[in-house]
């Protein structure tokens, strides 16, 4: 079953490739299919890819995390996007990658959906914004202190450290030890 997805994906183009993982229920199939996608290497695919953001599946997010991540600044904007998608999972997850790529492009996003309705955006937004950093992502993570979560309000505090290590470490200073 595998090797006629991996088929599929070698013989057909990238959007049906997207679709084809999608609509298969085998986790594992649709990881390793993920997978494959993203070591083409080709950005064609990244549509697809991110199509595939919000599954519930913990090994499906980590796939697709590394793999989008691994392209860089092309999946930005597609990842921005997913931001304003009515899945909050799939927003979540697109958010914690922006971070992970570290393109201060997402940052104006971020900073909006720092207001979104469900916990957790604010708080993959709230990481994100801390892994950018940059005086924008520093005065936004400070606003989140009376967020009406508690998860968000005590991740904020730890990302503004982040933050501030990280101007002070580009201003000449050093990183703390420990």
């Amino acid at each position: 079953m595998l090797n006629t997805h991996l088929e599929r994906l070698q013989h057909a183009d990238h959007d049906v490739r997207g679709r084809a993982a999608a609509q298969n229920d085998d986790v594992t199939v649709i990881s390793k299919a993920a997978f494959a996608l993203g070591r083409t290497g080709d950005a064609r695919a990244i549509p697809a890819l991110v199509r595939l953001l919000g599954h519930e599946s913990r090994e499906l997010q980590s796939t697709l995390a590394s793999v989008l991540e691994g392209f860089g600044v092309p999946a930005v904007l597609p990842l921005l996007e997913i931001l304003a998608d009515e899945r909050w999972q799939a927003r979540e997850q697109a958010a914690y990658i922006l971070g992970f790529i570290g393109s201060r492009d997402a940052v104006p996003a971020l900073t909006k959906t720092l207001r979104d309705r469900h916990w957790q955006v604010r708080f993959a937004s709230v990481h994100a914004l801390g892994d950018l950093g940059g005086e924008i992502s520093r005065q936004a993570v400070q606003s989140m202190h009376d967020d009406p979560d508690p998860r968000v309000r005590s991740l904020a505090p730890q990302m503004l450290k982040r933050i501030e290590m990280s101007q002070n470490y580009h201003r000449g200073g050093t990183l703390p030890r420990g």
